[in-house]
């Protein structure tokens, strides 16, 4: 887990990706304000086609908006799942201080453990103690589906940066009117208030070129720093989305499980790898935490 770790500089590459994509449509129709005013002036003019890659930049900024509310949502279905775990596994030391670990799980009452009673079930409680188990692995089993979900998001944004990559450098790039290959879009950008991009750096100088050239600058490094985040996001995604698959896989195999020794020590090696799962997603929900 230590290798996945999140740290603020990270925090804020996160942040700013964010904030550039609820920027880069609106710079898009300055581009085109400024073809106009171009035009306007007796130049022959030019046009940057509208890019469908574009469509996706809403869905996009919404879902980074939106990761920290599903990570906390699945942090706390997890948590709900671990404490019913640990409980459990408490009550099982207890019943075998009283009786033995030799104790047959077969024809068992299962009202004596609290997880019989647990609201996780919902209307689908199990009627065995090998159902509790394996019913416990199917709830981590629906965890894994949820955290897919998480990590298709962070995989979509990071496949749809190329094009926004490509979208952005070609605008700049892009000559103001055919009549003459010089000026191009980015200085002029800057030479009203009103086709400025909005951006949170501050220019060293007054002068279009300067800012237009911190500005390109800046925002393809952010480019560097997202692909560089997403790849580490979708690690520890996958890591999560692993530990998730582990304690199921832990819990479903039930076959061997035919005395409460047994069971504890099923319990046992669940619980090691279920803390981990746990401390990996309160890490990434407190990173993510607005």
């Amino acid at each position: 887990m230590a290798i996945y770790t999140f740290d603020s500089e990270q925090r804020c590459t996160l942040d700013r990706y964010t904030l550039f994509l609820s920027t880069i449509v609106s710079t898009h129709d300055k581009v085109n304000l400024v073809f106009f005013r171009r035009a306007s002036s007796g130049h022959q003019p030019t046009s940057l086609p509208y890019d469908s890659r574009l469509n996706n930049v809403v869905w996009d900024e919404r879902n980074l908006h939106g990761l920290w509310a599903r990570v906390k949502a699945l942090r706390d279905q997890a948590s709900a799942y671990i404490e019913a775990l640990v409980t459990f596994k408490q009550e099982v030391l207890l019943f075998i201080a009283r009786t033995s670990k030799s104790e047959l799980l077969d024809g068992m009452d299962i009202s004596n453990f609290s997880l019989a009673h647990s609201p996780i079930w919902n209307s689908s409680l199990p009627r065995t103690i090998n159902g509790l188990v394996y019913g416990l692995g199917n709830l981590f089993f629906a965890g894994k589906g949820d955290m897919i979900q998480v990590e298709k998001i962070v995989q979509d944004v990071c496949e749809h940066s190329f094009g926004l990559k490509s979208i952005f450098t070609r605008a700049m790039g892009h000559r103001v009117c055919e009549c003459h290959a010089q000026p191009i879009v980015a200085p002029e950008l800057f030479r009203a208030n009103d086709t400025t991009p909005l951006w949170d750096i501050e220019y060293s100088s007054a002068d279009p070129l300067v800012k237009a050239r911190e500005y390109e600058a800046d925002v393809l490094t952010l480019f560097r720093q997202w692909e560089s985040l997403g790849v580490w996001m979708g690690g520890f995604f996958e890591e999560v989305s692993l530990r998730f698959d582990t304690v199921r896989i832990d819990l479903t195999q039930t076959q061997e499980m035919t005395t409460v020794g047994r069971l504890k020590v099923k319990l046992e090696t669940v619980q090691d790898n279920a803390e981990e799962l746990m401390g990996m997603l309160n890490h990434v929900e407190l990173w993510l935490r607005k």
